[in-house]
């Protein structure tokens, strides 16, 4: 029942502004943008260091969710918010 509410939680929030918005944005934008369209090496630099970034924001965002549920004792989502303070890993910064 835990890992469904963090599923839940995670599918309904995060996975919609991470993962839906951007790719609605890129499918709009794309056609017109010439410089996606280029074989430049600096075009693929860019893809690179965007990938580097979405694969280090992933694992930010899953210790983000352990804490959550470990430390926290509940998910991200509003509905079902933590019932304890987190103050360890990132969010001893904040």
């Amino acid at each position: 029942m835990i890992v469904l509410r963090h599923l839940l939680a995670i599918l309904l929030l995060p996975f919609m502004v991470v993962v839906v918005v951007p790719y609605k944005l890129h499918t709009a934008f794309t056609a017109d943008d010439a410089f996606c369209n280029e074989n430049l090496i600096l075009t693929y630099l860019f893809c690179f260091v965007g990938l580097l970034f979405i694969f280090f924001g992933l694992i930010l965002f899953s210790w983000c969710v352990s804490l959550f549920a470990k430390v926290g004792q509940g998910t991200l989502a509003p509905w079902d918010p933590t019932r304890n303070l987190v103050i360890i890993g990132p969010y001893r910064f904040v």
